[in-house]
């Protein structure tokens, strides 16, 4: 869970609109048209009027171009909308105007960080307490980037600081949170977003962590209510509206139901495992996907209409004269099907591969030479998504390819994907990468199910792997994404993986000691298939 949009939000501390200091040091009030504007600005963005507030915010520095509270609002603007390069400028200009702006370096962090920029980011937090070592936004904004960083005893210590100084700060006890469940205190952290429930009812960003939290758990029922409110939150997703009502689980055994895909390809795969279950209930069901994922699904789950995602769907359907009455979010299933764990269903599989290319992929891989053929993901996430956290550097892999008579094969998607033939090459390993089965995920789906076993770190390979009834062992630090569960080497979505959890931050050592000798058990045993 992501909480980078909560530094373009409250983390600035309140300013008369258009009062600055000039580089003379004697602080200036605006000129009145100016104050006008920047007053008027700041209503229409507090309005989430954004592109009207940025070009008031505009006018008043065409006017006044060294006017402090422009710079700063049209920075975090720019921000906002992820033109970080824009907003960088427009931060540095305002600081090197104004060096003792503790808004501009705190806003100059923020952007940092979310550029992944976390050494530099750390450093210009620094910066900005040193201007005001008690600074309550800052200190929560570092704790939050130490946490991203993996860095969680320093991150709690600021937090801590934080949350003494302002018990009641909503924003900061959010953000406490979520470092006390990294550190495993799962249990002080419900505490404390209950807390900031109390504080602010309507808190999305609570209440979706909240979600996360008793997700993690297992605590499905309640879990998945709380998870309702992640399309509240300011930064969720964009989805078109759709003009039929949301299906909220009345009977629909007349209605054709419009299921809508949202999130990443993870789950979306994992969600579509409650497609049979509305199927069941449903007149008929018609499911809008990732374009990726369309053949699968449709392959999968031949009663279901699937559609991939495009902007001109709903006018397509309507030249058509198809009308839903109703439609639901794919991640919203999960509350009417799977409020208990005994109801998840046991199966082997629910998603097919295409035959015919798994049999040239097998061909293909019985060429790479003797022994069980292996997948392996070794990074996970973004810059954004904990990536550090949830990434095993490959050379730490070396154990396995070293003491194995495996055949070893990527399935790394991104820029990691180049790490592997430099790897192999300075290691004399044999780590086959073919991109094109990365870069159509057909080929994906159809490579995994012609392997014996896929190893990864927490990616989309994991749950693809899964929902083909393929068997593959899942890596995940302390603190997992909760769709990893808290405790367990099993997942209720998928009976094939085996989850390999690491007991301390940032040691995967011990980690990669149990998964090797697990699969040299397993090799003993010759059973890889």
């Amino acid at each position: 869970m992501s909480l980078l949009f909560r530094v373009l939000k409250r983390a600035f501390a309140r300013r008369a609109p258009g009062v600055g200091r000039r580089e003379d040091g004697v602080s200036a009030p605006a000129d009145g048209d100016v104050g006008r504007l920047l007053q008027q600005g700041e209503e229409l963005s507090n309005a989430k009027r954004f592109a009207d507030a940025q070009a008031l915010f505009r006018k008043a520095l065409d006017r006044d171009p060294g006017n402090r509270e422009a710079l700063l609002r049209l920075g975090i603007l720019a921000a906002r909308e992820s033109r970080y390069g824009v907003a960088r400028e427009l931060l540095e200009r305002l600081v090197g105007l104004y060096p003792d702006c503790l808004d501009g370096v705190n806003a100059l962090a923020n952007v940092a960080r979310l550029e992944g920029r976390w050494q530099d980011a750390r450093a210009c937090y620094g910066k900005a307490l040193e201007l005001d070592p008690d600074s309550v936004p800052v200190l929560s904004n570092l704790g939050t980037c130490l946490r991203d960083m993996g860095q969680v005893v320093e991150a709690r210590t600021h937090l801590t600081r934080a949350v003494e100084m302002e018990p009641d700060n909503a924003d900061v006890l959010l953000n406490f949170a979520t470092v006390l469940i990294d550190a495993g205190e799962t249990e002080r952290a419900e505490s404390c977003l209950r807390r900031v429930l109390e504080l602010a009812p309507d808190m999305a960003e609570a209440h979706t962590a909240l979600g996360h939290l008793l997700l993690l758990r297992g605590a499905f029922e309640d879990g998945w209510r709380q998870y309702d409110w992640r399309h509240r939150v300011e930064i969720a997703e964009h989805h078109l509206e759709y003009p039929h009502p949301q299906w909220q689980g009345e009977p629909i055994a007349r209605e054709l139901v419009l299921v809508r895909g949202e999130q990443g390809l993870g789950d979306q795969i994992m969600f579509a495992s409650c497609l049979p279950d509305l199927q069941s209930r449903a007149r008929g069901v018609m499911l809008e996907c990732d374009p990726r994922l369309a053949p699968i699904f449709a392959r999968s789950f031949p009663a279901v209409s699937v559609h991939p995602k495009q902007p001109e769907n709903l006018e397509r359907w309507r030249a058509a004269g198809i009308v839903p009455g109703r439609q639901v979010f794919l991640g919203s299933l999960p509350r009417h099907f799977r409020n208990r764990w005994e109801d998840f269903p046991v199966r082997a599989a629910y998603l097919q591969a295409d035959p015919a290319r798994i049999a040239r992929w097998r061909v293909r891989l019985d060429g790479v030479g003797a022994g069980p053929k292996v997948g392996i993901s070794w990074r996970g996430g973004t810059e954004k998504t904990r990536q550090m956290l949830r990434s095993i550097p490959l050379p730490q892999w070396r154990q396995l390819f070293e003491h194995s008579a495996c055949q070893w094969i990527s399935l790394q998607y991104g820029e990691a994907a180049a790490d592997a033939p430099a790897f192999a090459r300075a290691h004399a390993v044999p780590l086959h990468h073919w991109q094109e089965a990365i870069d159509d995920y057909e080929e994906t789906a159809a490579l995994i199910a012609a392997l014996d076993l896929v190893i990864s770190v927490q990616t989309a390979a994991v749950h693809l792997a899964g929902a083909l009834g393929r068997r593959a062992w899942v890596m995940v630090p302390c603190a997992p994404e909760w769709r990893y569960l808290a405790r367990s080497e099993r997942l209720p979505w998928y009976p094939s993986v085996t989850v390999f959890r690491q007991q301390k931050p940032g040691e995967w050592a011990p980690v990669l000691v149990d998964v090797h000798e697990r699969l040299v058990a397993l090799e003993r045993s010759r059973d890889m298939a």
